[in-house]
């Protein structure tokens, strides 16, 4: 088994498109604009669905994230609000606990805590119980 994803933008209407990988790593990196629908908007609702797949069909779902990709007048990725959201993923989920190679302080730190639930209220979003029905039906088919 290998794994594999789907990207989604949503709408204002809670209307699901697809869009490919080479797509959305150009659209996150490369400068490229959103789709046509989306223009003037200031932050477009992004779906990241993780799941295995068996013999190349979704099979079972690891991970689904509901992010916001902040924008430009123009639709592009607004950089500098991209940075801050890179920013605080950093400090959301730090790779290491000691930077000295002390390992874990006895001091209290809660900046973690805190970048964590101000990640949570700027740059994600929870979906309605259709929408994410909506979801499940666009990654594996009519369900049941």
């Amino acid at each position: 088994m290998s794994k594999g994803y789907r990207v989604f933008l949503v709408d204002g209407k809670d209307d699901l498109h697809r869009i490919s990988h080479k797509r959305f790593d150009a659209l996150t990196g490369a400068g490229q604009t959103v789709p046509e629908h989306f223009l003037g908007y200031d932050k477009v609702r992004c779906v990241v669905v993780v799941y295995q797949t068996e013999n190349r069909k979704p099979a079972e779902l690891i991970q689904m994230d509901f992010d916001f990709i902040p924008l430009t007048s123009a639709g592009l990725v607004d950089t500098e609000r991209n940075a801050d959201r890179t920013s605080l993923l950093g400090q959301a989920f730090p790779l290491l606990d000691g930077v000295d190679g002390a390992g874990p302080s006895t001091i209290v730190d809660g900046r973690q805590r805190f970048a964590k639930k101000r990640l949570d209220h700027e740059w994600r979003w929870q979906p309605s119980d259709e929408l994410y029905k909506k979801i499940c039906e666009a990654v594996w088919g009519r369900l049941s």
